[in-house]
C-alpha cells in the first residue's frame, strides 16, 4: 500500500507542491504589517548568488543595498498592482500561473524512472517509432503532368507500351536525377513527397513498373534493390526511448492530474442564445424543411 502510494503522481505532485511552498516561504517570510517589505536572509542570498553568476564576485556593500532597494521597489509596486486589483483576470498573469502548474506536473513527471521492464514494454509497444530506415536504388523516368489529360493519357500508355515490349520508357527533360543509389525513406520524402517511398514498397525488382506519382509528377520505376526498414534493438535506440517513455509518462501525468482537478469543480457551462452555435444535426433539419425554389 506505501510502495503504492510513493509512485501515485498525484502524490508527487502534492509533494513538490509543499516542498515549493516550504521553499517560498523561507525565503519570503510572511508579515501581518501590510506596510513592512521583509527581505530575509535567503532573499540576500538570492541576490550574491545572482550577482556571483553575473559578474564572478559578490557585490560591495553599495551594490548590495542597490540591489536590496531594487527588490523592495518591485515588491512595492506589485503590493500597489494587487490593491488595485490588478492581477485580477489579467490573461497575461494567468497565463504565467498555468505555465508555473504545467512546470510542476513536469517536475513530478521527470522524478519518475522507469524500470528495465517498463522502458522494454514501451519498446515494444511502440517498435514503429525504432525502425531504421528502408533503402531503395532505382532509376526514375520522369513525366510532366503539365499538359492536357487526353495528351497526357496517350503518353503514358505510348511508354507503358514500351516496357511491355522491353524497352525503357522515355521521359520529360528535367533537372531531377535519373539514378538513386541507397536512397533512404528520409531523402525520398524530402525530394518527391511522403508519398513516393511507400509507392516503391513490394515493388518488383529489375523490371520497369508505373506510373508513380510523386510531389513533381509522374514517374516510371527501374527498382535494383531494396532493404527493408529493420527494427533497431532496445540497446541501439535506448536513449531515445526513454525520452519517448518520459514525454509519454508527462502527457500521462497532466491528464491524470487535470480530471481529478477538475472533478474537484462542479462545471457550469452557460452558451449564448445564437443560431450560429446549432448543431450540424439542427442545421440539416432546417434546411430539409425549406421549401424548394
Amino acid at each position: 500500500m506505501i510502495k503504492k502510494l510513493l509512485t501515485d503522481p498525484l502524490i508527487h505532485f502534492l509533494l513538490i507542491g509543499i516542498l515549493f511552498f516550504v521553499t517560498y516561504n523561507s525565503l519570503n517570510p510572511s508579515t501581518n504589517e501590510s506596510d513592512t517589505i521583509v527581505i530575509s536572509a535567503g532573499k540576500i542570498e538570492q541576490i550574491n548568488n545572482h550577482f556571483l553568476t553575473r559578474w564572478k564576485r559578490l557585490p560591495n556593500e553599495k551594490e548590495l543595498q542597490r540591489a536590496i532597494k531594487a527588490f523592495a521597489t518591485q515588491d512595492a509596486y506589485l503590493r500597489e498592482a494587487r490593491s488595485l486589483g490588478l492581477d485580477k483576470n489579467d490573461a497575461v498573469i494567468n497565463s504565467q500561473l498555468h505555465k508555473k502548474m504545467l512546470y510542476l506536473i513536469e517536475d513530478i513527471a521527470s522524478a519518475e524512472e522507469p524500470s528495465a521492464k517498463m522502458l522494454e514494454d514501451y519498446y515494444l509497444l511502440h517498435q514503429d517509432k525504432y525502425l531504421g530506415p528502408a533503402i531503395y536504388s532505382f532509376t526514375q523516368v520522369y513525366i510532366s503532368t503539365e499538359r492536357l489529360k487526353d495528351e497526357l493519357d496517350q503518353l503514358l500508355s505510348t511508354q507503358q507500351a514500351r516496357i511491355i515490349k522491353g524497352l525503357a520508357p522515355v521521359g520529360d527533360p528535367s533537372l531531377m536525377q535519373s539514378d538513386f543509389v541507397e536512397a533512404t525513406n528520409f531523402q525520398l520524402t524530402r525530394n518527391l513527397g511522403s508519398e513516393f517511398p511507400e509507392s516503391l514498397k513490394g515493388k518488383p525488382l529489375n523490371q520497369w513498373f508505373g506510373p508513380i506519382e510523386s510531389a513533381l509528377g509522374l514517374h516510371f520505376i527501374y527498382l535494383t534493390d531494396h532493404v527493408a526498414a529493420k527494427l533497431g534493438t532496445l540497446e541501439s535506440v535506448k536513449e531515445k526511448v526513454l525520452d519517448d517513455w518520459h514525454y509519454q509518462n508527462k502527457k500521462n501525468v497532466q491528464e491524470k492530474y487535470e480530471e481529478q482537478l477538475l472533478a474537484q469543480y462542479k462545471l457550469e457551462v452557460q452558451m449564448p442564445e445564437s443560431k450560429a452555435l446549432e448543431t450540424i444535426a439542427d442545421v440539416k433539419v432546417a434546411i430539409s424543411k425549406e421549401p424548394e425554389q
